[in-house]
């Protein structure tokens, strides 16, 4: 039995320092991508404030959210979120409408592919933990499509159009990575999409937005004001 033991502790040991070797593979090989493929080489980091409020489609629920990023080298962005989510419902068509609501921290990576295509592309993934039901929490794996559009001269504005496709988990962000190729079949899931325009001037932007979850039809429109210190340079 102590050998059996013995053996299991190897084994984990061994799992530990592969799944370190991998972590740290791919990181330098993102360092090492990324440098061919960053339009704006040598970006100074960037820091930007923001939040953004939505409304559920032809109903009272609503979404708001203020959150705080870093953005290394102009593709690289880390993502801090305080998120308040408010749903009301009736238990039957004759009772008191009632509400609920659930407050979430969230921390977000994403990376942004900016090469020399009519198209940018980026991956996202972001973990949010609840406050009150420890059991709600989301982990949500993301891919984005977007295009840099110059408005006229005299207006100063730039245009981002974008279209994100999003996997959201319910469950611990490091339990659905380690059983992902299996995580639709052992997690509580849904598929999501989102369509919106960065619209910017200076170092502000405002972006409209529309959100749908495709396996409940739940939509939300939205709209998120922010400022950066140094945009799109």
């Amino acid at each position: 039995m102590n050998g059996e033991k013995l053996l299991k502790m190897e084994m984990w040991k061994l799992k530990i320092r592969l799944n370190f070797n991998c972590i740290i593979f791919l990181c330098f090989f993102s360092i090492l991508f990324s440098q061919g493929i960053i339009i704006n080489k040598g970006s100074s980091t960037t820091h930007s404030l923001f939040g953004d409020y939505s409304k559920r489609h032809n109903l009272k629920d609503f979404n708001y959210q203020i959150s705080y990023a870093i953005i290394f080298r102009g593709n690289t962005e880390i993502n801090f979120s305080y998120i308040k989510e408010k749903e009301f419902y009736r238990e039957n068509i004759s009772s008191i409408e009632m509400s609920n609501w659930e407050e979430f921290a969230s921390l977000g990576i994403s990376y942004y592919l900016k090469p020399q295509f009519f198209f940018n592309f980026g991956i996202k993934t972001i973990y949010n933990i609840p406050k009150r039901n420890k059991q709600n929490r989301i982990s949500s794996f993301s891919f984005l499509l977007n295009k840099k559009i110059s408005g006229l001269a005299s207006t100063g504005l730039t245009y981002v159009p974008y279209v994100e496709f999003k996997k959201k988990y319910n469950g611990k962000y490091f339990d659905v990575l380690e059983n992902i190729r299996n995580a639709s079949e052992i997690f509580e899931n849904s598929d999501n999409i989102e369509l919106g325009c960065y619209i910017t001037f200076n170092d502000f932007w405002i972006k409209p937005y529309y959100k749908e979850n495709l396996d409940n039809n739940y939509r939300y429109e939205g709209v998120e004001i922010g400022f950066w210190d140094t945009a799109f340079k």
